[in-house]
């Protein structure tokens, strides 16, 4: 439990936390002697006697419990916090609560991150694909579909970038710009690519990142397309 890289905390019906352990408090910014109440010098002064109550009222419930909630740590840093927490029962009554407290700050600001990255794929008028290491296509931009003629709904699994690639291009993903990408991590160039006909041949300025997981191998490819015709 001490060892836990989550918080973890066992409270009476009083309110106050009767075990908390490491990652508990270091989530909180507290020391060990201010465990029983100290998270509650972490609300705003006017807020506290109604936080309290509220909390007390909370730990008697015989039902579960949990909220998301920022605090502002005593070195000013703001943490968003996530609460679960269970009641434990006695011969009917409540007799406390156990449960664990995590720091989700960095995951919710990357998902925040990542949505509006999403809403920006969708609308910009570049063309955006990504494809697994294996170079199976896993996405494309509603502007990439339109261009090459891929319906908004049609599967992508099957489709690599050579589909996409002027007869006499092929050769040149897997010889040149793929090596260059793993190599370097990025490789930019120019293009071409076969729009919604076999005749529908466009230049694209091209730019290909090469993303690896934290053992250092490569897990998916990323290309950003713009027509330069």
């Amino acid at each position: 439990i001490d060892a836990s890289p989550i918080g973890l905390f066992r409270c009476d019906t009083a309110g106050r936390m009767v075990h908390v352990n490491d990652a508990y408090l270091a989530i909180h910014g507290l020391g060990r002697e201010e465990a029983a109440e100290g998270w509650l010098g972490l609300t705003r002064p006017e807020c506290r006697d109604l936080a309290w109550r509220q909390w007390v009222e909370l730990v008697n419930r015989n039902a579960p419990f949990q909220l998301r909630r920022w605090i502002r740590r005593r070195d000013g840093h703001k943490v968003l916090i996530s609460l679960h927490m269970r009641p434990m029962v006695s011969n009917g009554q409540v007799i406390g609560q156990v449960g664990t407290l995590a720091d989700i700050t960095e995951r919710t600001l990357a998902e925040e991150a990542l949505r509006t990255l999403t809403a920006i794929f969708e609308k910009t008028t570049d063309y955006v694909v990504q494809l697994d290491k294996h170079g199976s296509l896993t996405y494309m931009n509603p502007a990439a579909r339109r261009r090459t003629g891929v319906a908004e709904n049609e599967p992508l699994t099957r489709l690599t970038m050579e589909n996409f690639n002027p007869p006499a291009a092929p050769q040149r993903l897997p010889d040149v710009i793929v090596p260059q990408a793993v190599a370097n991590g990025i490789w930019v160039g120019e293009s071409e690519i076969r729009g919604t006909g076999p005749d529908d041949v466009f230049p694209v300025s091209h730019m290909v990142i090469a993303h690896r997981d934290k053992a250092g191998k490569i897990e998916r490819f990323s290309a950003i397309m713009r027509d330069i015709s």
